[in-house]
């Protein structure tokens, strides 16, 4: 799983289902892979037959980027609208010997002005997007491989109207 608008690294996580007929109390648990202790995570409380997920840390072995390049339109002819186009890149590099599926989350803007409104292009195939703008989709790479994944979005907004834009720290 990774978020590379926050961070440029892929995280290993486990998911599983609770088959107990006890539901499992929260607490520490120490992650084996065989004889070998991978990590300590932390376990909620979780019901028979609940989702379980396992946070087990960095993979050093995947590699993301994330880049933006953003356009800005003033007041269309036709639309009477000033517009913002981004459009993401998303790149993964694999350097495992196995294939990897990853979960990519990103974000786009979303607006509760019905004066405003935000398009989409290209999303990945198979992507969840909330209402609140938290896109999701899972991205398989064969050992050796690098993948590109490019998106776009618009932000349509009055004339008259200013965004509020939070601007991220570089790093």
């Amino acid at each position: 799983e990774t978020a590379p608008v926050k961070m440029k690294s892929v995280f290993l996580t486990s998911n599983s289902v609770s088959r107990n007929k006890e539901p499992l109390l929260k607490g520490p648990l120490d992650i084996y892979s065989k004889e070998d202790y991978i990590t300590t995570s932390v376990l909620k409380n979780t019901a028979t037959g609940e989702d379980l997920k396992f946070d087990l840390g960095p993979e050093e072995d995947i590699e993301v980027e994330r880049k933006e390049d953003t356009f800005r339109e003033k007041k269309g002819f036709f639309s009477g609208q000033n517009s913002i186009t981004t459009t993401v890149t998303v790149r993964l590099k694999n350097r495992k010997k196995e294939k990897a599926s990853i979960l990519v989350v990103d974000r786009i803007p979303y607006t509760n002005d019905p004066q405003a409104k935000v398009e989409t292009k290209n999303l990945p195939q198979q992507n969840e997007l909330s209402r609140s703008g938290i896109l999701k989709y899972p991205v398989e790479i064969s050992p050796g491989e690098t993948k590109e994944i490019k998106y776009e979005y618009k932000i349509l907004y009055p004339e008259e109207s200013r965004l509020k834009e939070k601007q991220r720290e570089e790093e």
